[in-house]
C-alpha cells in the first residue's frame, strides 16, 4: 500500500485498507468504538483479540523497512483516536444491548462491582459460553467481583443447582464446575439422578459420606431456595445469562452474539465502577 494510499483510507475509514493496516492489534476496550467507527463485527473481534499497541512493527502487512515517517505519523494517528474515543466508554455504547433491572439488587460486595453468570449445567449454551467466560475472568479487572449462580427455572433444574451448591461447600467447586460441563456435553452423562450425581463427586475424589451430608443439609437446600427466588428477582427467562451489578441484564439473545455480551459487561462495568466512585 502505498503512503498516499494510506493518508487516503486512514481519513476516509476504508474497511479494505484498514482491515489489511489495522489487522494485528488494538487494546481489548477499543472493539466496541472500532464497531461505531464503520468496521464490522469480525474486525471488531479480530481486534479486540489482540493486546497492546505495537500494531506498526508487527503487521504482516509491511516491515519495518517499508514504514515511511508518514505513514507511521498517520497510523499511530488513528490509534490514538481509538484509544480516546474508548476512554469514554459507557451504557451509551451498548444501548439496546442489554435490560436495566427494576428494582436493582443488591450485590455480595459493594466495594467492587459484581458480574454474575448464571447458567444451568445441563444448558448447551451455557456450555459454549464457558470459553467467553474464562477469556473475561483473565482480562477482568481487580475491581470485579465475579461470580456465579446456578438459575432455577423449573423444578427439574434443581438437582444441577444441588449439585453447584454442594460442591461449593465441599470446597471443590473450582475443579469439579468444568468437569461436570464436560461430564454432562461431551461424555453424554445426564447427572440428573442423585445417585449419578453422587457416583460423579465420589469419581472425583469426594467422600460418600460427606456427599451425602452435604447433599441433604439445610445449607444446601437454603441455597437453592434462594437461588430460585434471585432467577426470578433478576427477571430472567432464559440461560446464559449475565447480571451486571445487579443493576443491568444481558445474554447472547438480547446483545446479538457471546461476543457482543463480553462488550457490554466492560462497558457497564465501567459505567458501574464511575458511579460507585463518585
Amino acid at each position: 500500500m502505498r503512503p498516499a494510499t494510506l493518508r487516503q483510507n486512514a481519513c476516509t475509514g476504508s474497511i479494505a485498507e484498514l482491515r489489511s493496516a489495522l489487522r494485528p492489534a488494538l487494546c481489548t476496550e477499543l472493539a466496541v468504538k472500532v464497531r461505531r467507527v464503520g468496521l464490522d463485527r469480525a474486525i471488531a473481534t479480530q481486534l479486540r483479540n489482540r493486546q497492546g499497541f505495537s500494531f506498526v512493527f508487527q503487521s504482516s502487512a509491511f516491515s519495518s523497512s517499508e514504514i515511511s515517517p508518514m505513514r507511521f505519523l498517520l497510523l499511530l494517528a488513528l490509534a490514538l483516536l481509538f484509544v480516546q474515543s474508548a476512554a469514554a466508554l459507557g451504557a451509551k455504547d451498548v444501548e439496546g444491548m442489554y435490560r436495566n433491572i427494576n428494582p436493582p439488587l443488591p450485590t455480595a460486595n459493594p466495594d467492587k462491582v459484581e458480574v454474575l453468570e448464571v447458567f444451568w449445567y445441563r444448558c448447551p449454551h451455557c456450555n459454549r459460553f464457558q470459553s467467553y467466560v474464562k477469556a473475561y475472568e483473565k482480562e477482568m479487572p481487580d475491581y470485579v467481583d465475579f461470580r456465579r449462580m446456578p438459575a432455577v427455572l423449573r423444578d427439574n433444574w434443581i438437582p444441577q443447582a444441588k449439585m453447584y451448591f454442594t460442591a461449593e461447600a465441599l470446597g471443590v467447586l473450582e475443579d469439579l464446575h468444568p468437569l461436570i460441563f464436560n461430564a454432562i456435553h461431551s461424555e453424554r452423562r445426564p447427572m440428573s439422578k442423585l445417585a449419578d450425581i453422587k457416583a460423579f463427586f465420589v469419581e472425583n475424589g469426594v467422600d460418600a459420606v460427606k456427599f451425602d451430608a452435604t447433599w441433604h443439609s439445610f445449607h444446601t437446600d437454603a441455597a437453592v431456595r434462594q437461588a430460585d427466588a434471585q432467577t426470578r428477582r433478576y427477571g430472567i427467562t432464559g440461560v446464559p445469562t449475565v447480571i451486571i451489578n445487579g443493576r443491568y441484564r444481558t445474554s447472547g439473545q438480547v446483545a446479538g452474539s457471546y461476543d457482543a455480551v463480553l462488550e457490554v459487561i466492560r462497558a457497564l462495568v465501567e459505567e458501574e465502577r464511575s458511579r460507585i466512585s463518585k
